[in-house]
């Protein structure tokens, strides 16, 4: 089944609606005590947990994956290792090799890759295979940025967390286009999720005894700085040093900052050179020991489904390109209408075959980002006649419906004031992408956020009317219109839902509902009809009362992403029937 765009882009343009869950979040976190196991744990937050679990050879020549202009790196790689890879083979998310050297990538929208320069550029994953191929330590990597980057042709906005067999760890951020390494007594704490590490460590450091209690007390925050501080708590707590397995420790760290995107949960033991997986489709704890394969450069290369049961490398089979290939089509095609744009998937798919081909690789330009750079120096008018001719370019420049709406939004989310370039883009999107219900949908956003409720309106409609499944369209209409055509409940009305429905609460406060859950911010509530409401300043969440017989007996908390939870009715106040059907003006 494949995603729909609006989930694939929600958790990169989230700013033009309301704070929700990290789609595309990962939690990552180093315990290492003096004396004692170095332990890692990554969570794997994502939409979708297709994958495969490669062996890598040491002894095998390479040639970097990239385009010109960028100048193509080559190595030899001097340890094998075991990853974990959704696009396919020589690009993973994450992997421990030989030498006890671990790197995690987590998303970090904020990520800014360095411009062309004297360095070599490497795409961004292959930077991590890149280092698991050369590198013994994190010392390594941090020395080699003056010699090789992450290329700013990359697709995927990342930072990295690395650990190594001595216990050193590292973050390794893109931040205004320089590289930030934090190492050391910088590093004070060895956790990362999906904000930048000095923001998160600001975070930790602002909450009080009071705050981490609650914090460590409650289910469910899964912000990213929420679940750094968690982490970061959690392998702080001198309770939980036991004699027990550190590795099971380390799973239980993972579970209290799961999220409901969490498909793989990592767990690596450095000294060991050994790692144990779960995943959300097999929740049997299997382990793998790297002294167990055969990493020469004349073995076989070897490969597993990420979900299949494993009691060693014999359980491994030799690596298929045609099930390489199957596995980027799946994924790609999950993310439909972002991946599925990208014009070289044969070549990536093709790539672990020819891994050190001196073919020059010349692939198109994305019109998105093109466009981007020239806007940060003018505004969409002044920069209209050069837009045109990239438009004009189809030879050179490639466009992709969900990156146009992708990079505009995040112009807008950055600065507030190009709100009007934002919108223009996705005008131009909806010219180039005119049955995009997607497109449709985020420029009736922009248009709602300038002011222009009409516009905003049109543009709802016109995405329903291309696909009328589309729910966040159909949940943003809905929002609008109640707003422009309010319903107005006396207090009486209002005092009916009054009551607790297990851990939440609704109550009057100054003639208004209002809500709370577990001592949290209490959020004013809209009214839309007689029986829903809307949460002021949460957009992500809205309540519908359950009536029996003429009473409200339950309510039902409903997201926008499609996530329903009802609750029973535990405790009321007193009311009379006159309260109970109170005067409605409005849509019932």
């Amino acid at each position: 089944m494949k995603l729909k765009p609006w989930l694939v882009l929600t958790s990169a343009i989230i700013a033009f609606v309301v704070p929700a869950p990290d789609l595309s979040g990962c939690t990552v976190f180093l315990h290492a005590r003096k004396g004692g196991p170095f332990i890692l744990g990554e969570n794997f937050d994502f939409p979708t947990g297709l994958g495969q679990i490669q062996v890598n050879l040491k002894g095998i020549s390479k040639r970097a994956f990239i385009s010109v202009p960028e100048k193509a790196l080559r190595w030899t790689s001097k340890f094998g290792s075991v990853t974990f890879n959704q696009n396919g083979r020589e690009f993973p998310y994450s992997g421990m090799n030989e030498a006890g050297l671990v790197i995690v990538k987590l998303m970090l929208d904020e990520t800014v890759y360095p411009g062309p320069d004297e360095r070599f550029g490497l795409e961004e994953l292959q930077w991590i295979q890149y280092h698991l191929d050369v590198s013994a330590s994190v010392e390594d990597i941090v020395r080699s940025d003056a010699d090789v980057r992450v290329s700013y042709k990359s697709i995927a906005p990342l930072h990295f967390f690395a650990a190594d067999a001595r216990g050193h760890a590292a973050v390794v951020e893109y931040l205004d286009g320089r590289t930030v390494c934090h190492t050391g007594e910088d590093l004070r704490h060895r956790v990362l999720t999906n904000s930048i590490y000095r923001d998160s460590i600001g975070y930790l450091e602002s909450l009080n005894a009071e705050a981490r209690n609650k914090l460590l007390a409650e289910e469910g925050r899964t912000r990213s700085v929420d679940r750094f501080a968690k982490a970061a708590l959690l392998i702080m707590d001198p309770a939980r040093e036991t004699d027990g397995d550190p590795m099971a420790a380390a799973f239980d760290v993972l579970g209290q900052v799961a999220q409901n995107s969490t498909h793989w949960s990592i767990v690596y033991d450095l000294k060991r050179r050994a790692l144990r997986l779960k995943t959300a489709k097999n929740r049997e704890t299997r382990e793998l020991r790297l002294s167990e394969f055969n990493f020469s450069a004349g073995a076989k290369k070897l490969w597993i489904d990420i979900d299949r049961s494993f009691q060693g490398p014999s359980d491994f089979t030799e690596f298929d390109p045609a099930a390489n290939a199957k596995l980027i089509d799946s994924v790609w095609d999950s993310m439909e209408g972002f991946l599925s744009e990208l014009p070289f998937r044969k070549e990536w798919a093709r790539y672990p075959n020819e891994v050190d081909s001196r073919e020059i690789r010349r692939f198109k330009a994305s019109a998105a980002k093109t466009i981007i750079e020239l806007l940060k120096s003018s505004n969409f008018d002044s920069a209209r006649t050069e837009i045109e001719k990239i438009r004009a370019s189809s030879d050179e420049y490639y466009f992709g419906e969900s990156e146009m709406a992708l990079h505009a939004v995040n112009m807008a989310q950055n600065d507030g004031r190009r709100l009007p370039d934002a919108i223009a883009m996705l005008q131009l999107s909806a010219e180039i992408f005119p049955r995009s219900a997607m497109v449709h949908y985020w420029l009736g956003k922009g248009f709602g956020f300038s002011g222009k409720q009409d516009l905003a309106v049109e543009n709802f409609r016109r995405a329903l009317d291309l696909d009328p499944e589309y729910k966040p369209a159909k949940w943003d209409l809905e929002g609008l219109e109640a707003i422009r055509n309010p319903t107005v409940l006396d207090e009486a009305a209002l005092t009916a839902y009054a009551g607790e429905y297990g851990e939440r609460r609704f109550s009057m406060e100054e003639g208004r509902l209002v809500y709370e859950r577990q001592g949290q911010t209490k959020i004013i509530l809209i009214p839309m009809t007689l029986d829903r409401f809307m949460c002021r300043g949460y957009d992500n969440l809205r309540f519908r009362f359950l009536r029996e017989n003429g009473e409200v007996t339950a309510v039902e908390a409903y997201y926008n992403d499609g996530r329903v939870l009802l609750s029973k009715r535990t405790k009321r106040n007193f009311f009379s029937p006159a309260a109970e059907w109170g005067m409605i003006s409005g849509e019932r």
